[in-house]
């Protein structure tokens, strides 16, 4: 398994609402390119850059129950990809110390993962 770091993102398609995040290995040479949605990329900007809203977002509830019930996310994993679509899942440890994954968005696993401060793996 590789980390993947967030390179930057753009504007793909204004009718498709959809915006292509760049990722790169820590040296540089695996780039991965996913198109995610505007309000996904909005998301992760605010992320990115530390920004707080006046109300929590779904990120920062997902963020307040793991902690309030003891589950560390440990990393985000993209796993395949499959006729174009990139698969993920959550890399979570319980209160108890029991390794769980879950299924995940790519889009909402790398926002996760940039909020929980944790790994991108690929």
């Amino acid at each position: 398994m590789k980390e993947l770091q967030i390179l930057g993102f753009n504007s793909v398609d204004n009718d498709a609402k959809a915006a292509s995040l760049q990722l790169t290995d820590k040296n540089g040479i695996q780039n991965v390119n996913i198109l995610i949605g505007d309000h996904e990329m909005g998301m992760l900007g605010l992320a990115l850059n530390g920004a707080k809203t006046q109300r929590p977002t779904t990120y920062d509830l997902f963020k307040s129950l793991c902690e309030s019930a003891g589950y560390a996310i440990k990393a985000v994993l993209i796993y395949n990809l499959k006729n174009g679509i990139f698969f993920s899942k959550l890399l979570i440890k319980d209160a108890d110390g029991k390794n769980l994954e879950f299924e995940s968005s790519v889009s909402d696993g790398i926002n996760i993962a940039t909020i929980f401060k944790v790994q991108i793996l690929i």
